[in-house]
C-alpha cells in the first residue's frame, strides 16, 4: 500500500499560490508583477511562522494575514497633526449624508463632501439600499473599524434578536431627522446614480459593492494588528494603507443564509412601508429596499471562502512587494 502524500506546510502552500499568481499576472487580464516582487514575497513567506494549528486553508491564511500585518506596519505613515475643527458661521450648514458606512463614504467622496460633517445641516440625504446589501455594508464598516465580526455571526445574531442595525434602517433614520430639521429637508434616496432636486448640482449616490473575501482579509489582518499595535495605529494602517490596496477588488458578495431569508424579507418590507408613509422626499421606489439577492457567499469562514480570501491576500502581498524599492 502506497504512502499518503505528505501535506504541504503553510509556507509551501502559500509559496505555490504566490508563484501561480505571479504567472497569471503576466497575461492580459491583470497588471504584470515583476519577478523581483515574486522573489521578495517568496523569501518573506519562507521565513514566516504560523502560530497554532489549523485546516488546509486557515493555517496558510493566518500566515498570509500575519505577513500582511507586518508589511502594513512598516508602511505606517505615523499620526498626522490633529487640528480641532472650527466652523465659521457661514459654513455650519451643508449636506449631511447618512446610512451604511461604505455607501456614505463613497457618496460623500463622489460629491466632494470632505472633512467633518456639518453640525447644522440644511439638507439630509439618507441612503436606502436593498436590505441584504445594507447589512453587508454595515458588516464591512464594522470590520474596517477593527471589530472581529464574521458575516454569518452578525446576521444570525441580528435575526435571533429580530432587529436590524440602525444604519441599515433608512426609514428610521429619515424619520428621526425629519423631527430634527423638518420633513422638507430630508431626502431618502433608494437608487445609485445621479439624483436631481437635492442640491444645485446633481447629487451622485454611490452603492459600492462589498466583496466577501476582501473584507474577510481585512478581518483577519485587523485581528493580528490588534495584537501587534495600539488601536490608533491599527485604524490608521487599515484605512490609510490597506484600504487603497483593496479598492476595486472584485468578487462574490456576502449572502444571507437561506433559512434567514424570510426574516430578512419581513424586515425589509417593514422598512419599505415606513419609507412610503414617511412624508419626506422619496427619490426612487420603496420596493428598491427589498433584498436584492446579489450575493453568493453565505458564510465567509467556510473552506471555499477561506481559499478566496487567501487569493486576495496573495494579490495584496504581491502588490506591496511590487511597490517596495
Amino acid at each position: 500500500m502506497s504512502a499518503m502524500p505528505e501535506r504541504p506546510t503553510p509556507q509551501q502552500y502559500v509559496a505555490r499560490l504566490v508563484v501561480e499568481a505571479g504567472a497569471r499576472t503576466a497575461g492580459h487580464d491583470a497588471p504584470a508583477v515583476g519577478a523581483q516582487a515574486v522573489e521578495r514575497l517568496l523569501a518573506l513567506v519562507e521565513a514566516a511562522s504560523v502560530p497554532g494549528r489549523g485546516t488546509e486553508y486557515s493555517a496558510p491564511l493566518r500566515l498570509a494575514s500575519g505577513l500582511l500585518a507586518d508589511l502594513l506596519l512598516q508602511r505606517d505613515p505615523g499620526p498626522g497633526e490633529h487640528r480641532p475643527v472650527t466652523w465659521p458661521r457661514f459654513r455650519r450648514k451643508g449636506v449631511l449624508v447618512l446610512g451604511p458606512h461604505g455607501a456614505v463614504r463613497a457618496t460623500r467622496l463622489a460629491n466632494g463632501l470632505v472633512g467633518e460633517e456639518p453640525p447644522r445641516p440644511d439638507q439630509v440625504v439618507v441612503l436606502g439600499l436593498p436590505l441584504d446589501e445594507a447589512l453587508a455594508d454595515v458588516w464591512s464598516g464594522h470590520v474596517w473599524q477593527g471589530e472581529n465580526r464574521t458575516w454569518g455571526g452578525m446576521v444570525s445574531s441580528l435575526a435571533a434578536r429580530d432587529r436590524i442595525p440602525p444604519r441599515a434602517d433608512a426609514a428610521s433614520i429619515a424619520a428621526r431627522w425629519s423631527r430634527i430639521v423638518g420633513k422638507d429637508r430630508v431626502h431618502l434616496v433608494t437608487r445609485p446614480g445621479t439624483t436631481p432636486g437635492i442640491t444645485r448640482a446633481p447629487f451622485r449616490v454611490v452603492h459600492p459593492p462589498v466583496t466577501a473575501a476582501a473584507i474577510e482579509l481585512v478581518r483577519a489582518t485587523s485581528s493580528t494588528l490588534g495584537i501587534l499595535t495600539d488601536s490608533a495605529t491599527q485604524t490608521r494602517v487599515l484605512e490609510g494603507v490597506l484600504r487603497p490596496l483593496l479598492e476595486g477588488d472584485a468578487g462574490p458578495r456576502p449572502r444571507v443564509q437561506p433559512e434567514l431569508v424570510p426574516w430578512l424579507e419581513r424586515r425589509a418590507a417593514g422598512v419599505a412601508r415606513r419609507a412610503a408613509a414617511g412624508g419626506y422626499a422619496l427619490h426612487g421606489d420603496p420596493a428598491d429596499l427589498a433584498p436584492g439577492g446579489t450575493g453568493s457567499v453565505t458564510w465567509p469562514g467556510s473552506a471555499d471562502a477561506q481559499a478566496a480570501t487567501l487569493a486576495v491576500a496573495v494579490r495584496t502581498l504581491l502588490a506591496i512587494c511590487e511597490e517596495t524599492p
